[in-house]
């Protein structure tokens, strides 16, 4: 009686740290993950191979790991053989249709080896050639992988011993949205948020998030497929403890601050760090180059200084940034690098629809020295307001301005920068003349 009263205490003290399994999974700006386990095992468990759960996540080769708080262990990996879709492996009961139409019911397979199945069948073992198979059906769930642990040292005492274990996967992958809401032209709310998309076909129980932000090298053994179906939107909630960045080594990570719980190909998205309040440059640019001829709108750029004097002075991992009106209406879009507190970043969510230009060349002239010529921006300003256009145009090789209708600055080598204010409803000519210089 006591031994069995010992034994059932046993079982409730292990299901309770079985349940106490703590799950991790770290996703990279690549697209891989590497997934960690730890728990509780009993030293007796540890006498014989144990197949780790790695729940249905693809193992890339030469990842996986294992550690024991007392003991020494291995782990290996293991990929059953698929046939007609079914993953089987030895001992598996199956049932074999052949082409002829003869019929193999519950017998078991002994091994695949090339071209050849071998099964037994009343104690009599048979080879079947692959290419006379039309069907195979398996009455069992067999994983395409196994991970699987074998003792190389037994720990010293007969206790619960901590194993902790993990793997490189695929199927995972995070991106950084900023969300721009503009409350009037100066004035704007930047709300980032991070989206996770898991392209797994089983789903995973809740598990620990971190996020892992930065330009990371990895040395890749394959390419993760990844998609995006059903999107979720996680609730934002007053109490919501929006994830900080936090430094590691020479990168940045985010940790979400509760567990995730992911659904069979699923894309989730939550709040990093808080919104902030911000007030935007915008600038209006327009680009030419050489004695080109061009007719367009101007480029509408927006830039934002990371400080947090300026509302902001966070770490900003590279993404994608959306811009919306006052009202929520969506109007464009971007991609952003990764910006340090400090850095500033621009970006282009479309052009301005009322500030158009015309861009023309009204003279050319051509010596053995050189060449010269004239270039004539009109500008026109359809909006109601007074807007500035910056003009930039790309000259090549040794070049001047040795005459304009307005002032201009040396940019870089080969740019030439104009700033041109048009009143509203109004339109205003630039002309300058151009010297090159021939080598």
């Amino acid at each position: 009686m006591y031994s069995k009263k010992r034994a059932l205490l046993f079982f409730m003290i292990f299901s309770i740290l079985q349940a106490q399994e703590q799950r991790q999974i770290l996703i990279t700006p690549n697209g891989s993950a590497w997934f960690d386990v730890k728990r509780a095992v009993s030293a007796v468990d540890l006498k014989k191979e144990l197949d780790l759960n790695h729940y249905q996540l693809p193992i890339s080769p030469r990842s996986a790991w294992v550690s024991l708080s007392d003991g020494v262990a291995a782990i290996r990996t293991e990929q059953s053989a698929q046939i007609f879709g079914n993953v089987l492996q030895p001992g598996s009961i199956i049932k074999v249709r052949l082409i002829d139409g003869t019929i193999f019911r519950d017998v078991t397979l002994e091994k695949i080896s090339g071209s050849a199945l071998h099964i037994r069948k009343e104690g009599e073992l048979w080879s079947i050639n692959t290419n006379q198979i039309s069907a195979i059906q398996s009455k069992e769930l067999i994983p395409a992988q196994r991970l699987i642990l074998k003792t190389l040292s037994q720990p010293k005492k007969n206790r619960d011993i901590q194993l902790s274990y993990g793997f490189q996967t695929g199927l995972f992958s995070w991106k950084m949205d900023y969300d721009l809401f503009w409350n009037d032209d100066e004035k704007a709310t930047l709300a980032p948020s991070c989206r996770i998309s898991y392209n797994g076909g089983e789903a995973l129980p809740e598990t620990k998030v971190v996020l892992l932000a930065g330009e990371v090298n990895e040395v890749r053994n394959e390419r993760p497929m990844m998609r995006s179906e059903g999107v979720m939107m996680a609730a934002k909630s007053a109490d919501y403890a929006a994830p900080q960045p936090e430094a590691i080594a020479d990168f940045y990570r985010f940790t979400l601050p509760d567990l995730v719980a992911f659904a069979p190909r699923s894309e989730t998205r939550y709040p990093v760090m808080q919104a902030s309040s911000i007030a935007p440059e915008k600038s209006y640019l327009v680009s030419g180059s050489e004695r080109s001829a061009q007719i367009g709108a101007a480029q509408l750029i927006v830039k934002i200084l990371n400080e947090k004097s300026k509302g902001i002075g966070e770490v900003l991992p590279a993404g994608t940034i959306r811009s919306f009106t006052a009202e929520r209406l969506f109007i464009g879009s971007a991609a952003i690098p990764a910006t340090p507190v400090g850095e500033s970043f621009e970006f282009s969510p479309g052009k301005a629809f009322d500030l158009t230009y015309e861009r023309k060349a009204l003279r050319y002239d051509r010596s053995r020295t050189g060449e010269n010529y004239t270039i004539q921006y009109t500008l026109r300003n359809g909006s109601k307001k007074n807007q500035t256009f910056r003009i930039e145009d790309r000259f090549w090789g040794e070049w001047d301005i040795p005459k304009s209708s307005v002032s201009w600055n040396r940019k870089t080598a080969d740019i030439a920068e104009f700033n041109i204010a048009v009143p509203p409803g109004k339109e205003t000519v630039l002309t300058f003349d151009v010297i090159k210089r021939y080598k």
